[in-house]
């Protein structure tokens, strides 16, 4: 009786909020790590409209085995999602939660309690928008900090000035100020003494905020992160709260920004509540700076080199297309693969475009790029970690020129060759177009689907813009690659709040585009 009563409770708040259940957890490398997850994010992936935000995020987007010298065999489990990374300990019968703000800041990569590895600090935006296209190039960098944090007691520390209001400022060059009149009046509330910050008060409410949380069972009420928010979830506080400008949804806003061991908090005033605090998605940040940011490049006399360039160039340069190379078909778990493409166009190589390589492995999507030299060549580099031997990554590049999309796709399968025999000519098939064999919309809520055909292999895009004329962009939106057969799909969850009416859905496919309508409602 218990559990039916449970049930229709959960049903009669579906009903009240008029939305349908989503029920889209990402996938686990371990049941701890589900059961941490779990714990206060269940509510929000399976409620929309639940009032607050996710504390590890929607998103995983690798599980990789990394380097910790004293894990088993100096390795251990980690899982990444958009908001921190999850760590098993060396016995397995524990889950921390990483420090990722301070190899962040430092350039310190952690691989072991004592053990560090030197690299750059990140250039990441702290808080607001991507800037990968320049969007947010005024707001500070995790770099922008490294003067201002504490990483050892009695560094860079600060008195005790709780009751009086947070006014100090901080540009991307690190230079801090002190502003007479702050974007809003926001009052010290804690000051914590084992590293010596201050604490604004809405970042203090936010760290403590009770609400409903799952128990393995039910949800039940209690602190959502945790009894033991500073040691589970945040970590002390290691800089002052600064103010500064961020670029945010494209509008540039004051953002008051402080740096904890483990998260980043950000207050933005003009935000609707429950979302003016709101944390940095600083596993999307540290994963980007571990595994793209500080790639080793294979040496410039590797082999893989000289038969990934002949690959590319062996082709005479008659018409326009795009050609892609792998150094390596069949490389050993660890190592660096490189992807060479070339483009020509009207018969001749063209110079300084930018080459985009995405490269698609397992639920994993992951970049790099490089700038074609005179006779049409860009290459750049990746380490592979450990991709599972026997499992295809996928390589798309595409180059953009005088408004035209060339795209080309290669592979290559883990496997432990260290000799590989030069990498064939990969066919670059000609379009054939964008053809929708399914359009399946539905209510706000439900989940819309996309299939179509188009050409082997093909480089993919879709875009959904709603009955009323907005552009989405719901998680499920993304770029991919046709299959050997031309096939490509998309799902994605229809916004609760969504207008009825009749959407529509473009898919681009080697740069040939078609739309179509979707009924939502």
């Amino acid at each position: 009786m218990k559990r039916i009563v449970a049930t229709l409770s959960l049903l009669i708040v579906f009903i009240l909020v008029g939305i349908s259940p989503a029920f889209s957890a990402p996938s686990f490398a371990n049941d701890k790590f589900k059961t941490l997850w779990s714990y206060s994010d269940k509510l929000v992936d399976e409620i929309p409209g639940a009032g607050r935000g996710f504390t590890w995020g929607p998103n995983s987007f690798g599980s990789p085995i990394e380097d910790y010298q004293e894990g088993a065999g100096g390795k251990r489990q980690v899982q990444y999602f958009d908001k921190s990374r999850m760590e098993l300990s060396a016995n397995g019968q524990f889950v921390t939660n990483g420090l990722l703000t301070k190899e962040l800041v430092t350039g310190q990569r952690q691989d072991g309690d004592s053990k560090f590895t030197s690299l750059a600090p990140s250039s990441v935006q702290v808080a607001g928008d991507d800037n990968s296209g320049g969007g947010n190039a005024i707001s500070p960098t995790y770099a922008s900090f490294k003067d201002v944090v504490t990483f050892n007691p009695g560094e860079n520390t600060a008195v005790n000035q709780v009751g009086q209001k947070a006014a100090l400022a901080i540009n991307k060059s690190g230079l801090v100020s002190s502003l007479s009149n702050p974007p809003a009046l926001v009052l010290i509330g804690a000051y914590d003494s084992v590293l010596g910050h201050n604490i604004p008060q809405v970042f203090v409410d936010f760290q403590n905020q009770t609400g409903k949380v799952w128990n393995g069972s039910t949800f039940v009420n209690a602190k959502i992160y945790t009894d033991n928010p500073v040691a589970n979830v945040f970590g002390y506080a290691i800089s002052e709260a600064f103010w500064a400008s961020a670029v945010v949804a494209g509008q540039e806003k004051d953002v008051l920004i402080q740096l904890f061991e483990r998260r980043v908090l950000t207050y933005t005033p003009s935000n609707p509540d429950p979302f003016k605090v709101e944390m940095g998605n600083i596993g999307q940040h540290y994963y980007k700076w571990r595994y793209e940011s500080n790639q080793k490049s294979l040496p410039e006399n590797d082999p893989g080199r000289f038969n990934a360039l002949l690959c590319v160039t062996a082709a005479p340069n008659t018409g326009s297309f795009a050609r892609a190379c792998v150094t390596n078909k069949s490389p050993s778990q660890n190592s660096t693969v490189g992807v060479y493409g070339r483009l020509v166009v009207n018969s001749q190589p063209i110079p300084n475009v930018r080459m985009d390589a995405t490269w698609y492995y397992k639920t994993i999507t992951s970049n790099c790029n490089g700038l074609t030299n005179n006779t049409g060549v860009a290459n750049c580099d990746r380490q592979i970690g450990n991709a599972t031997n026997g499992f295809t990554v996928t390589i798309v590049v595409s180059f953009i020129y005088n408004e035209q999309t060339y795209t080309a796709t290669t592979s290559f399968t883990p496997g432990g060759a260290t000799n590989p025999t030069p990498t064939p000519i990969p066919t670059n098939p000609p379009s054939t177009g964008v053809t929708f064999l399914q359009v399946t919309g539905g209510p706000p809520g439900a989940n819309a689907y996309v299939k179509v055909q188009t050409a082997a292999n093909a480089s993919c895009s879709i875009s959904y813009v709603t009955p009323i004329g907005n552009p989405s962009n719901a998680q499920g939106l993304v770029s991919k690659p046709a299959d050997g057969t031309g096939i490509v799909d998309w799902t994605w969850k229809i916004s609760p709040g969504t207008t009825p009416g009749t959407g529509t859905v473009t898919v681009t496919c080697n740069g040939v585009s078609a739309s179509t309508g979707i009924t939502i409602g």
